[in-house]
């Protein structure tokens, strides 16, 4: 059961019990289906050592590391051992050659000129920066790709998904090589490893020639606009003035609008409208 739910993983250190001596057959006869990844930490504690195991990718044989410690030994010595001892991920830096069933996404074929090529960003963005990305991982951790190529991300349809995201949910390939939205529909069928993008506003102020932030504003416009500018708020304000005294003796109840108020409530309604 902790195979199949993917329990065998970094997140938690797994010692796995036996009464009697190492056997690798026996460990081997007991796990054969279990899905234990070089990201798992799986310690095999037999009478006589304690050995850590873990499978480059599913099919492979299991791979053993003896601690050089017993399951009897002192309190003292086993905390020796974790305190040197480094993450499992850490520790696994050679996959053998390996070869990983892949995909990537190229949705417009007939633009693609290769992944260096930058005179189209904006066509498959995201794999050219992930495609780079993970061949230099691949190199770090001697293993290879078996990379198709399909051109959707992947759209559910009746829970089922197509594209890259159907090839994951399949079992079809071990590893996107892209980056992809992770949306709630995904979140079942995906399993993801870092942020590649993050994703906030972006925006750029440039500040024009032979100014400076106190006058930027001033410059766009010449006196003759600013002038015209006034006049209008002149005028609007004088003209609401005139129409409030012209209606106050109709209705004694109306609140009398000072000349000030008529200029400053002009300026307002001006600016708020553009």
């Amino acid at each position: 059961q902790a195979s199949s739910n993917r329990a065998f993983n970094y997140r938690y250190s797994w010692l796995l019990l036996h009464n009697s001596t190492f056997d690798i057959s026996y460990v081997d006869e007991i796990l054969a289906d279990a899905t234990i990844l070089p990201d798992a930490d799986v310690t095999w504690a037999a009478q006589d050592v304690l050995v850590d195991l873990y499978r480059v990718k599913e099919g492979q044989p299991i791979l053993t590391s003896n601690l050089g410690v017993g399951r009897n030994c002192t309190k003292q010595q086993f905390e020796n051992l974790w305190s040197i001892l480094p993450t499992p991920v850490a520790r696994r830096k050679n996959l053998n050659n390996v070869y990983l069933k892949a995909a990537t996404i190229i949705t417009q074929p007939q633009h693609f000129k290769g992944w260096a090529d930058l005179t189209v960003r904006h066509i498959d963005t995201f794999p050219k920066l992930t495609y780079p990305l993970l061949m230099l991982c691949a190199r770090d951790l001697n293993f290879r790709y078996n990379l198709r190529q399909v051109d959707l991300y992947g759209e559910e349809h009746n829970g089922s998904f197509d594209g890259l995201a159907g090839l994951l949910q399949r079992s079809e390939i071990e590893v996107g090589v892209t980056s992809m939205f992770m949306r709630a529909d995904r979140w079942a069928v995906l399993h993801f490893s870092s942020e590649t993008v993050e994703l906030r506003g972006a925006f750029i102020f440039r500040q024009p020639s032979q100014s400076s932030v106190s006058n930027v504003f001033l410059l766009p416009f010449s006196r003759g606009v600013w002038a015209s500018c006034a006049l209008v708020f002149a005028a609007a304000g004088a003209l609401l003035a005139a129409l409030a005294a012209r209606l106050a003796p109709a209705d004694p109840q109306l609140t009398q609008l000072t000349p000030a108020e008529a200029f400053t409530f002009a300026v307002g309604t001006i600016c708020q409208q553009g």
